[in-house]
C-alpha cells in the first residue's frame, strides 16, 4: 500500500497485510495533520520494509510488524507513535535489517526527525541491536525520540531516553525468537504470541486501559500488562 503525499486521515483496523513488495510506504506531506492510524493489525513477511514512513505523522498501536525483508520500520523524519506493538525482524528466508531505523534523511535529502515514541512495544531480532538511529552527528544527542516500558533488543544501555526499559543480550541464551511460542517456518506464518518465559511478560504500564484486549482479543489486566501486540495466554 502507497499513500502520496496528498493523503490524510487514512486509518486501517483488523487487517493483515502480508507476502507484498513492501507493506506501507508512507510519502513526504508534513506532520500538521495524521497521515495514517493503524490499530490491532498485522504487517508481516513483506520483501522491503514492513512501514516505510518520510516526513509525516503516523500512529501505530496494538499491531505485529514483523519480517520485514529490510526494516520492519523504516522512519525518516517526522512524528511517529508506537503503542503496544510487536516489532520483531525474525525474518525465515534471510538476514533482515534492523527492526527500527529511525533517520534524518531519506536518500540525498534531509527529512528533520520531530518525534518517535515507543511505549509498552517489544522491539526485537537476532542483532546485538535492532533499534537504530542514524542522523547527523550535531543532532544525535539531541533526537527526539523515546522507548519506555518496552523490551529492547539494543548493545546501548544507557542513553536517557530509554525508560523502564527491559534489555535483551545476545550473550544470553534467551532473546529474539525465544519471547514467542512458535518459530516454524511452515506456510511462514510464524506465531508471535508470548512464552511463558518472555521477558516481555508484565512490563507495560497502565496505559493498557485505553487498549483494553490485545491483538486476538484476549484482556489485558489495567496494571502488569505485558508489552507487545499479545497478552500471554496460558495454553489450555
Amino acid at each position: 500500500m502507497r499513500l502520496r503525499s496528498a493523503s490524510f486521515g487514512n486509518e486501517l483496523t483488523y487487517c493483515d497485510i502480508h507476502g507484498g513488495y513492501w507493506g506501507i510506504k508512507a510519502d513526504s506531506s508534513g506532520c500538521d495533520q495524521t497521515k495514517i492510524k493503524i490499530n490491532s493489525s498485522i504487517i508481516h513477511n513483506v520483501k522491503g520494509s514492513c512501514i516505510e514512513a518520510t516526513g509525516c505523522r503516523i500512529e501505530v498501536a496494538n499491531s505485529q510488524i514483523t519480517n520485514g525483508g529490510m526494516s520492519c520500520l523504516d522512519i525518516a523524519g517526522g512524528v511517529s507513535e508506537f503503542t503496544f506493538c510487536t516489532i520483531a525482524a525474525l525474518s525465515v528466508w534471510n538476514v533482515a535489517d534492523q527492526a527500527v531505523l529511525l533517520t534524518d534523511r531519506r536518500g540525498h535529502y534531509a527529512v528533520p526527525l520531530q518525534g518517535a515514541s515507543f511505549r509498552n512495544c517489544i522491539i526485537t531480532g537476532r542483532r546485538a541491536t535492532e533499534f537504530v538511529v542514524d542522523v547527523a552527528d550535531s543532532v544525535r544527542e539531541s533526537a527526539p525520540f523515546s522507548v519506555t516500558r518496552s523490551l529492547l533488543m539494543s548493545s546501548d544501555t544507557s542513553d536517557v531516553r530509554f525508560s523502564n526499559v527491559v534489555f535483551e543480550n545476545t550473550r544470553n541464551r534467551r532473546y529474539g525468537s525465544s519471547n514467542f511460542t512458535d518459530r516454524s517456518i511452515v506456510g511462514y506464518r510464524s506465531v508471535f504470541s508470548l512464552d511463558s518465559l518472555s521477558l516481555a511478560r508484565g512490563i507495560a504500564d497502565s496505559i493498557s486501559v485505553d487498549w483494553p484486549v490485545d491483538l486476538a482479543g484476549v484482556p489485558r489486566p489495567v496494571t502488569g500488562a505485558d508489552a507487545g501486540c499479545y497478552q500471554y495466554r496460558s495454553p489450555e
